[in-house]
């Protein structure tokens, strides 16, 4: 089992790191929407606000939903909202409490606005559906939990670049916890209701909720409260790891990237089925991770991993799929980044070893590509060896490339306009990191637009 788990954090962990990155204040820099014309709003609509009412009552894990969208439109006369829902039956859609004709085909819920929307109006859709349990909503006998693929109980627009708030309620058995991105905001024996004021792409929503155990460690300067909550069969000691090796992760990343973390709040979850999913203030860990950790406090890559994308992913998100790839990389390259400064400079090197033998294997077996697609690319479209492999690779190649000096300076600049614009695109990347090296570096024609090695 350690050999398997070993070989998974090649494949999640693999870049070069600084324990070396040189001090920097971390500013928040203001946060702004992307302009409609940037091409984040490829279905017209911008959606704001999504406010669910789920029950969990079912113990086969179906579950009813009851979701109002609130959205804006970006172009004139919108005559018809398209909606990511997957494995789902949609009982109706009302509008100002008519009903609204729809079609659900080929995972899309369509639904025809009478009259169209003008541009910059704003609409509300009700939608009343249910599901059952899938690989985004899995169900134990104890708990449940969501990962990555929103659509699946939940209409949405999954386009990374569309960011929204989310009021999610949950109505669970007597006595369940739960955990959910955003913040608690009222809770009752049978229903609990979070909050998620910053907006974030809909496959960062989530949640998990059961009889699982809580622990908290309260904020402090620099790091943010930090709950973790675990089934009856996670070790006390991966509970204690999280509590008390977290801090120092926030911390570094902060200094990395020169900015804060993004929010009041940060959580874990320690569940069944070995989920490794980053999500809106939280995380999803397995438990078979948490062995591992357990067995060697140095096998942290995981933890480390989803909480980098609280900085590269979450805050700084690909508006299109196409640029996706910077996402992983970064967290993959920050894992070994942080290990070099928690446990020194062999730890980093043995992630980077991990990483370069994963993509060479790859490459020698034809599979190599380019890492940076259109803006029509879709969630999936890039093998994840190639993005958790060459990615990441790309990185730790400039770190030698350019010099730790240059090297830092453009990731933090990188970050921090990324965060503020609300958008992480690869041409950006381009001229950040060739603007700090001061010349042209072929390595993002070689190997980020072409499919050469890095």
């Amino acid at each position: 089992m350690r050999a398997a788990l070993v070989a998974a954090a090649t494949l999640l962990v693999g870049c070069k790191a600084t324990g070396s990155a040189p001090p920097a204040s971390a500013t928040a820099p203001a946060r702004r929407a992307p302009p409609a014309n940037a091409g984040a709003f490829p279905r017209g609509y911008d959606a704001v606000l999504y406010s669910l009412d789920l029950s969990l009552l079912d113990p086969s894990g179906a579950f009813e939903g009851s979701l109002v969208v609130q959205f804006v439109a970006r172009r004139p006369g919108l005559a018809e909202i398209d909606l990511d829902a997957a494995k789902m039956e949609i009982i109706d859609v009302t509008e100002k409490d008519a009903p609204r004709a729809f079609k659900l085909e080929g995972g899309h819920l369509r639904v025809p606005l009478d009259p169209p929307a003008s541009d910059g109006e704003t609409r509300t859709l009700a939608i009343r559906y249910r599901g059952r349990p899938s690989n985004a909503f899995r169900r134990f006998d104890d708990h449940v939990y969501t990962a990555y693929q929103t659509s699946q109980w939940m209409p949405c627009n999954f386009d990374p670049g569309d960011k929204a708030r989310l009021d999610l309620s949950l109505t669970v058995p007597a006595g369940w916890t739960v955990l959910a991105s955003g913040r608690p905001v009222e809770s009752a024996a049978d229903k609990q209701r979070w909050r998620l004021d910053l907006p974030h792409s809909a496959y960062l929503f989530g949640f998990a909720a059961g009889q699982l155990a809580k622990s908290t460690r309260p904020a402090q300067e620099g790091s943010p409260e930090i709950d973790v909550l675990a089934t009856a069969r996670i070790p006390p000691t991966a509970v204690t790891r999280v509590l008390d090796e977290t801090p120092g992760m926030i911390r570094f990343f902060a200094e990395a990237s020169g900015v804060p973390f993004p929010g009041d709040r940060y959580g874990v979850a320690f569940v069944d089925g070995d989920p490794a999913q980053e999500m809106a203030s939280w995380s999803a860990l397995g438990a078979e991770f948490a062995g591992i950790w357990v067995a060697d406090p140095k096998e942290d890559w995981l933890a480390a991993h989803e909480l980098a994308h609280q900085w590269w992913g979450n805050a700084a998100t690909c508006l299109t799929w196409g640029d996706f790839w910077i996402q992983e990389a970064f967290a993959v390259f920050m894992t070994a980044a942080y290990k070099e400064r928690r446990w020194g400079r062999a730890a980093y090197e043995r992630e980077r070893d991990l990483n370069r033998t994963r993509y060479e294997a790859f490459r020698a077996s034809g599979g190599d590509g380019a890492l940076a697609l259109g803006p029509d690319a879709r969630s999936g479209q890039l093998p994840r060896k190639l993005v958790y492999g060459k990615g990441p690779r790309v990185l730790y190649v400039l770190r030698d490339e350019i010099g730790d000096q240059a090297f830092w300076s453009a990731v933090r600049a990188f970050t921090q306009a990324a965060v503020r614009d609300g958008s992480s695109r690869t041409a950006d990347l381009r001229r950040v990191f060739e603007s700090a090296a001061g010349r042209p570096l072929a390595i993002f024609d070689r190997a980020v637009y072409g499919a050469g090695a890095p």
